[in-house]
């Protein structure tokens, strides 16, 4: 895609984030689109037979240190393990436990 034809949506962002800093709520923000793009990447994995899992409970500022994150402008949000399970893994094989969908779902 050339690049000029994204200018109007460049200048959308700018506003947006503008707007964001001006209230005081950009690192807010910043975090919910972190969660989009780790949406993105646990679906685009499991497309590849990849498998993930999204973590909380971390040490975000050990995250920083260990990858040098804020020498960046950058802080963990979250976290997310990927990779191939072991072929060896019997608990991969067994049969996942769902609820019914009428019980998670709420249609509106």
């Amino acid at each position: 895609m050339p690049r000029d034809s994204l200018a109007q949506y460049h200048q959308m962002m700018l506003g947006t984030l503008k707007e964001a800093t001006d209230r005081g709520y950009v690192n807010e923000w910043c975090s919910r689109q972190a969660y989009i793009a780790l949406g993105n990447f646990m679906t685009c994995a499991a497309m590849l037979g990849i498998d993930t899992c999204p973590m909380e409970g971390f040490v975000p500022d050990k995250y920083d240190e260990i990858l040098g994150l804020p020498k960046r402008g950058l802080k963990a949000v979250v976290a997310c393990a990927a990779g191939y399970r072991a072929a060896d893994d019997k608990y991969s094989r067994l049969k996942k436990v769902r609820l019914p969908l009428d019980e998670i779902v709420i249609r509106v």
